[in-house]
């Protein structure tokens, strides 16, 4: 069965995300998402069941579209990088 995904280089990834970024798309998937913030998609994950759970909301605010489809706003991704700002 082949690959319908051929496997490709981080920097490659992240230079066709911010090709497309640049482009008018504001809303991204959980992996795009993540691979702008460079985490892992268990991490997204996690913390939007972890939000759920103690009632105090996730570290990173999300759109839920239908019952399933999960995404993040550009614009909520670079503001949860402007506050975690240190130094």
């Amino acid at each position: 069965m082949a690959n319908k995904h051929p496997k490709i280089s981080l920097t490659e990834a992240l230079s066709d995300l911010s090709a497309r970024a640049a482009q008018p798309k504001e809303i991204l998937t959980t992996k795009e998402a993540s691979t702008y913030l460079r985490l892992s998609t268990a991490f997204l994950e996690r913390d939007r069941w972890s939000g759920k759970r103690t009632g105090s909301g996730p570290l990173i605010r999300y759109v839920t579209m239908g019952n399933r489809a999960i995404r993040y706003r550009l614009s909520d991704l670079r503001d949860h990088i402007d506050q975690n700002l240190t130094g």
